[in-house]
């Protein structure tokens, strides 16, 4: 592993360790069978095949005119680039058809990961796994924001033409993007690529689940929106007697950020909490203003406190920290 020091102003880019051959990997039959779905023609009833039947077309339309080596993928382990990675996946194995190895038979997939300040140990854990279960060729950087990040990873795979975002269009700043558009002036050039752009809250749960697809263990916490441990928070709406419901449980798509800390108004919380009480009877949240941290308080790293400090999302998009959180809607995943 080869890594450059690390400091608030400089930060740092890692290649994390290629996977070995003993590390779990993704099953190639599953995938094979994913690739044929999103090919076929099922039944009119089926509403989430047209969502993957596209993004696969945009991922292949993608790869076919820059070239795979020249494509990067986006991923820090959030659901919906965990979604992104698995159709990614699927598509490469139907390029790439394996001859006898049970191994991902495609090149390492080009990736960088931007962490958060701070980040939940389990999400770092999930971005470690996956790395070997899917073979990606993986840059980490740490205390860097997006802008300098992407710079960084340009610099070190100047061939780069485009990265492939789990933007969806219900985040902020999606409504407008496209399936494929150039970044903003003034960031690093490249093409933006959206393959789940059209997908819904319910989509990507019900792809995650149907097929058996490995998520961040946070979900099943009631986390429905990641960010870092200290503005990241169980939804509310998911809130039960003694804990959280899992994240695929949540009904109402418009709380998907209930659990971001620029969500949280007491009037929004209030109404949750009520809501969860009338459906699960009464009883009290211990510390409904701490939930965060792993151990269930919020953590405010040293970098926490640099005002403006601008850092990754959970779909590679851009957000702020905690102390910029009025501006979050100006500068989130338009400005890439």
């Amino acid at each position: 592993m080869s890594s450059s020091p690390t400091s608030p102003t400089t930060g740092s880019i890692t290649l994390l360790p290629q996977p070995s051959s003993s590390s779990p990997t993704v099953s190639l039959t599953s995938l094979s069978k994913l690739y044929s779905y999103a090919r076929s023609s099922p039944s009119p009833s089926d509403t989430l095949h047209p969502h993957v039947k596209e993004a696969v077309e945009v991922i292949e339309a993608a790869l076919e005119e820059h070239g795979e080596e020249n494509v990067a993928l986006s991923f820090n382990g959030g659901k919906d680039c965990t979604v992104l990675l698995h159709l990614l996946a699927a598509v490469l194995l139907h390029r790439h058809p394996p001859q006898s190895s049970s191994t991902p038979p495609w090149p390492a997939i080009p990736s960088i990961y931007v962490s958060q300040p701070s980040p939940f140990p389990l999400m770092e854990s999930f971005v470690h796994s996956s790395t070997s279960y899917y073979s990606l060729s993986l840059l980490l950087t740490r205390h860097k924001s997006m802008k300098s990040a992407l710079s960084a990873y340009l610099s070190l795979r100047p061939w780069t033409k485009a990265i492939m975002v789990g933007t969806r269009r219900q985040d902020p700043h999606g409504r407008e993007l496209r399936f494929r558009q150039m970044t903003d002036p003034g960031w690093p050039a490249f093409e933006r690529i959206h393959p789940v752009i059209n997908w819904g809250y319910a989509e990507v749960w019900w792809f995650l689940r149907e097929w058996e697809v490995p998520y961040c263990q946070l979900y099943d916490l009631g986390y429905t929106s990641l960010g870092s441990t200290y503005n990241t928070f169980p939804n509310p709406a998911l809130a039960a007697k003694g804990g959280y419901r899992p994240a695929y449980e949540l009904e109402d798509e418009s709380l998907e950020r209930a659990g971001r800390e620029e969500g949280r108004s007491p009037v929004l919380v209030q109404r949750q909490l009520q809501d969860a009480q009338a459906e699960q009877g009464k009883w009290e949240v211990d510390g409904v203003e701490g939930h965060g941290g792993m151990n269930g308080s919020v953590l405010h790293p040293p970098e926490a406190e640099e005002s403006g400090e601008v850092v990754a999302g959970e779909k590679g998009e851009v957000l702020v920290n905690a102390e910029m959180e009025e501006q979050e809607d100006e500068d989130d995943t338009g400005s890439l």
